[in-house]
């Protein structure tokens, strides 16, 4: 979002710097040593707890005592206040106290800002919205960059322009918004079920195409092995890529952490090489968020080791896509959850495992169950992909409205209302007059 020349703006809108608008900048502080072991008191507010979003984060709260909080002459927070963080790696990071924060009392930490504006002249809202806009945060990130100290000062204010409409356009802005952003808002909702339900409908096709009556065991249709626990001076700078668990994902393998181990090991360990087609499952942590952590290895994917705890599966008299599926299916996650060892870095031991039963239909069966499988969960993806591109067209739809709403595009002008121009003319005089 480009910065609004004046003269692009309505009528009654001036373009001023927010030093000008700005009632107090301010930062407030934490006791000597820190606030760590103080378990209760006043809730001290970090950068930390600032989310993405205009809100809060509040799981990991800190406290103050309330002698210190009494004793503290800035950095109180009140309803209305805009937070910003001032340094370390969220710097810019913006929130708004509304209604809906938890706390009667807290205060602000060393970190972070508390901006109140002349609420004469600048609706609280309407300057959060700005400053949380793609242009707000673009001329904050600049700041950033010309600081030494790696973050915000309370020189940031100076030079900082800002659009300012008349006091009540101001409020019908902020109204506006609100009220597009939170249709915006129900339609990501919709999209967040749809993704949901998608996600829902692949477990129940797997659960009915395994829904046999007769079992048996692993161990009478596949052998299990894992590899080898080798050390970190063997590894290399390049040559063969060794398997790990950081290698194993949903449902697919994946290369984001690769180490080497020297080409020569292909014939040192003939019986840890990995070939296309291999099944392999993650040994150790094998399930997140009810999502097992198995793939089959393609023709990218090969030369590579196998490294311990994770596991190759070497099938016989079954097709090895149907025990592939089955390994992602509701029937084996549940047998797998209630087998799991460990508490820190749960676990799945061979013996355990190959006892799980799986059912075996005939091979001709086990064909049509994959194809089915595939041609669904073909039309399954494809879904989830157009629901993704949606979903991140929802912050350009936000950026968008912000975008028309500080050009003075969203609400159209009244022309009863007083000019932004004349209000900032009274506060200057006014300051004038207190030699301010």
């Amino acid at each position: 979002m480009s910065v609004v020349l004046e003269k692009e703006l309505p009528k009654n809108w001036i373009v001023t710097d927010l030093e000008n608008i700005s009632l107090s900048l301010e930062s407030g502080s934490r006791p000597k040593g820190g606030v760590s072991g103080i378990g209760q008191g006043i809730p001290s507010i970090g950068g930390e707890h600032l989310d993405g979003d205009g809100g809060f984060n509040l799981q990991n709260t800190r406290f103050i005592p309330d002698a210190f909080y009494d004793k503290m002459t800035k950095g109180h927070v009140k309803l209305n206040d805009i937070l910003i963080v001032k340094d370390g790696a969220t710097t810019g990071k913006i929130s708004f106290i509304n209604q809906s924060f938890p706390f009667k009392k807290s205060a602000v930490n060393e970190h972070v800002f508390i901006l109140r504006g002349i609420e004469s002249i600048i609706f609280q809202q309407y300057l959060f919205r700005y400053l949380f806009s793609g242009t707000g945060q673009q001329i904050i990130k600049n700041r950033i960059a010309g600081s030494a100290q790696g973050g915000i000062n309370t020189s940031f204010i100076k030079n900082f322009q800002i659009p300012v409409p008349p006091l009540n356009e101001q409020k019908r802005i902020v109204s506006k918004i609100e009220e597009l952003f939170s249709l915006v808002d129900s339609a990501k909702q919709s999209l967040e079920n749809v993704k949901v339900h998608l996600k829902q409908y692949k477990n129940s096709l797997l659960k009915r195409a395994f829904d046999y009556s007769t079992l048996t065991k692993f161990r009478d249709v596949c052998e299990l092995m894992s590899g080898k626990a080798f050390k970190k001076k063997e590894y290399a700078s390049h040559g063969v890529r060794l398997f790990q668990i950081a290698n194993v994902s949903f449902g697919k393998v994946i290369w984001d952490s690769i180490s080497y181990l020297p080409p020569n090991y292909l014939q040192k360990y003939p019986e840890l090489e990995l070939k296309e087609g291999d099944i392999v499952m993650a040994l150790n942590r094998p399930i997140l968020n009810g999502k097992i952590k198995v793939g089959i290895i393609g023709t990218v994917d090969v030369p590579s080791i196998l490294y311990q705890r994770v596991g190759k599966f070497i099938t016989s008299d079954i097709i090895k896509k149907y025990f592939f599926y089955y390994l992602q299916s509701p029937q084996f996650i549940k047998q797998l959850k209630s087998s799991l060892q460990g508490v820190d870095q749960p676990f799945i031991n061979k013996p355990k495992l190959l006892d799980f039963l799986i059912p075996i239909p005939t091979i001709k069966e086990q064909k049509r169950i994959v194809a089915k499988i595939e041609e669904s969960f073909s039309i399954i993806e494809k879904n989830e992909k157009l629901v993704d591109s949606l979903l991140l067209q929802y912050s350009q739809i936000k950026n968008s409205i912000l975008k028309q709403a500080f050009e003075g595009k969203l609400v159209p002008q009244d022309p009863n209302d007083e000019p932004a121009q004349i209000l900032l003319e009274r506060i200057q005089q006014e300051r004038k007059k207190n030699g301010k």
